[in-house]
């Protein structure tokens, strides 16, 4: 996801019924980031990993084992 305006990114996680585990909006200055999540007290399964800038939107599967 390319974060060109360096604005707000929200992330959000859901599971597989989808219902939220966790949402963040996360604040920008560099094109590059990373976030650490902890997915340990989560039950194992298959999640959703949404994160949107602008108009952009990425979407990944993350299997929790």
């Amino acid at each position: 996801l390319n974060n060109g305006n360096k604005g707000p990114v929200l992330l959000t996680i859901t599971d597989a019924n989808g219902r939220k585990v966790l949402e963040r909006t996360l604040r920008t200055t560099d094109q590059v980031m990373t976030e650490p999540v902890d997915l340990s007290r989560q039950p194992d399964g298959v999640y959703l990993v949404k994160v949107q800038s602008g108009q952009e939107t990425a979407t990944e599967k993350v299997v929790v084992n």
